[in-house]
């Protein structure tokens, strides 16, 4: 998989170095792909949004947007988690299911600082396990 400054996703056969398919256009600026550990999935950061796609399958699948352009993305070494950075926060997602993960702690850099912990919690009372999100939010701003 390889990605260049025109916005294109392209696919290399690994043992011939031959071009596999036709490259896949995503728009904003495309950066370097991310492989998921144990996997043949991996993610294409592009402007916003991040793909998630498996070999040979071209990407496709929108993982995750966020309030900027996307600045990092990494793995978990399990490969179970990948966090996406913006320009201000930091999410954790799920790999498999694809949503994020239910437990968090969002630490908010300029303009506008703050920490937000979101947690799934028990809500209270008979009838079996009901889990809901609640979070914490301190804006400093």
């Amino acid at each position: 998989v390889g990605t260049d400054g025109d916005g294109n996703v392209r696919f290399w056969h690994r043992e011939t170095g031959q071009p596999v398919g036709l490259p896949m256009r995503l728009h904003g600026a495309v950066t370097r792909p991310r492989f998921r550990p144990g996997s043949d999935q991996f993610a294409v950061p592009a402007g916003g949004a991040v793909f998630l796609s498996a070999l040979p399958d071209p990407p496709a699948d929108l993982f995750a947007t966020g309030r900027g352009r996307v600045r990092g993305l990494a793995f978990e070494p399990t490969g179970e988690r990948v966090a996406v950075a913006d320009d201000a926060t930091v999410t954790v997602f799920d790999a498999r299911a694809g949503v994020l993960a239910p437990n968090r702690l969002v630490i908010r850099l300029q303009p506008d600082e703050g920490v937000k912990l979101a947690v799934m919690i028990k809500e209270p009372g008979p009838g079996g396990l009901r889990l809901r999100a609640t979070s914490l939010d301190m804006s400093f701003a």
